[in-house]
């Protein structure tokens, strides 16, 4: 529906829009809709021109409309038409599990001081689960070893745990440390969030053609987790780190490079292909990554089951449009009329 205007029931038809009624049965030179599949009126022309119904669609339209616009559909009961859809109740929207505040659960009473250890042996015993066996110390430390860095210990690490004369929570937190102090660390726990955000050094489309600097949003991640930076300023800076103010030159280059997850979104090399799917792959990741939410069906219509209207999607499709993005360069891509995309004008500075 579009100015009022509702196709799909015959009274719909009937009543028309803000323009009048569509058809006036049994009389085609009085019925708008054969003017604007016709494209006649400049004012009312659809579909657009390189869509235009065949003249075998349109005689059959026309003889509909002679014949007294026979159309046994009828309005369902509730149907009131978008201007007057349901808005979305946002009490039961914050209901959505991704939506509630983050709350620091109460910590089970267990003989484990460790939070977590809490939790996990309140659970295994509400299910009869008995704990396994403390590990050995060579045991231990290639566990500990493959969950902070994915490599194994070296033989020497080994042996001088093996034999490190501290008590058993001083020799482990000193591992604990120095795992957490490898530049691996950051390679290793890294890569789970570069497999959020569907991380690739090639465009995503067919020919697959190459993001010659997506490596640097790549390093970005890594030193992110190795810096141990807090999770929503890591969140801002790729979302709009070139907005944000900054320190020094290098502060503002990092927040620069973060921004490069924007620039991950799929490109395609055939200029005919519509920019509108490069906006759907970078709205759709931001509510999968982000969010917790699903959004790509709100694209046609308020999501079913996330409180997520159509509005919004569009609203958040308005803010990337403004957005200029990398591409390798015009033998690529050709952006439609009105939208700049970095490397088409020679102002535009290459980011990520």
């Amino acid at each position: 529906m579009e100015a009022g205007l509702a196709l799909d029931y015959r009274e719909g038809l009937l009543k028309g829009g803000d323009s009048g009624p569509a058809i006036t049965p049994g009389v085609p030179t009085k019925s708008l809709l054969l003017d604007a599949v016709r494209h006649t009126n400049p004012k009312l022309m659809m579909p657009s021109e390189e869509n235009k119904l065949s003249d075998r669609e349109i005689a059959d339209l026309e003889k509909w409309i002679e014949m007294g616009a026979p159309d046994p559909r009828e309005a369902p009961a509730n149907a009131k038409g978008l201007a007057e859809h349901p808005k979305l109740d946002l009490e039961k929207a914050r209901e959505h599990w991704s939506l509630k505040p983050i709350e620091r659960p109460k910590v089970p009473e267990t003989e484990f001081v460790n939070p977590i250890d809490a939790f996990v042996f309140s659970a295994m015993k509400a299910k009869g689960i008995e704990p396994a066996k403390s590990a050995d110390r060579a045991t231990w430390l290639r566990r500990v070893s493959y969950s902070a860095t994915g490599l194994p210990p070296s033989v020497k690490e080994l042996n001088d745990f093996v034999a490190d004369k501290q008590s058993e929570s001083d020799a482990k937190r000193a591992v604990v440390e120095r795992l957490l102090a490898s530049k691996h660390y950051g390679v290793h726990w890294g890569r789970h969030w570069l497999d959020v955000v569907r991380f690739g050094e090639t465009s995503g489309a067919p020919g697959q053609w190459p993001i010659e600097d997506a490596w640097r949003y790549r390093d970005y991640v890594v030193d992110t987790f190795n810096q141990d930076k807090p999770f929503p300023q890591f969140v801002r800076e790729q979302l709009a780190g070139d907005l944000l103010e900054a320190k020094n030159k290098d502060q503002k280059r990092e927040q620069l490079i973060a921004t490069g997850y924007l620039a991950l979104a799929r490109r395609f090399e055939n200029k005919s292909i519509m920019f509108h799917l490069v906006m759907e792959d970078v709205i759709d990741n931001l509510g999968q990554s982000f969010l917790g939410l699903s959004l790509s069906c709100a694209r046609c219509h308020d999501h079913k089951f996330d409180p997520v209207p159509t509005a919004d999607y569009y609203g958040l499709y308005g803010i990337f449009l403004s957005t200029r993005f990398p591409f390798a360069g015009k033998e690529h891509f050709k952006a439609p009329a009105g939208i700049t995309v970095m490397g088409e004008d020679e102002g535009s500075q290459k980011v990520a």
